[in-house]
């Protein structure tokens, strides 16, 4: 399938069914975003695999669309540093 048409054609779900995530899922999805290429490679992101209900709820609570989240079974939280420079940020030093 053409990239553009995979973006375009994607459709969000905000219900979710009461059966557990396969592990394998899980794996292949973590797997996908970290070996998605960033800018120079620097990869500032974490994932975290959630699926404990109470660390879910308390993500939730700190996220902009916590009712999309609400009876998820899992959640995979992307996790950015605030410390990360590029080089055009004042003050950054080059890369040699």
């Amino acid at each position: 399938m053409d990239a553009c048409l995979a973006v375009a054609s994607k459709r969000d779900q905000r219900e979710y069914a009461e059966r557990p995530v396969p592990e394998e899922a899980v794996r292949r999805s973590l797997d996908a975003g970290r070996i998605a290429g960033g800018a120079k490679n620097r990869q500032p992101w974490r994932f975290l695999a959630l699926g404990d209900r109470g660390l879910v709820d308390q993500v939730a609570q700190t996220v902009y669309a916590s009712p999309d989240l609400l009876g998820a079974p899992r959640v995979i939280a992307i996790v950015v540093s605030g410390k990360v420079r590029s080089p055009s940020t004042p003050g950054a030093r080059p890369r040699t």
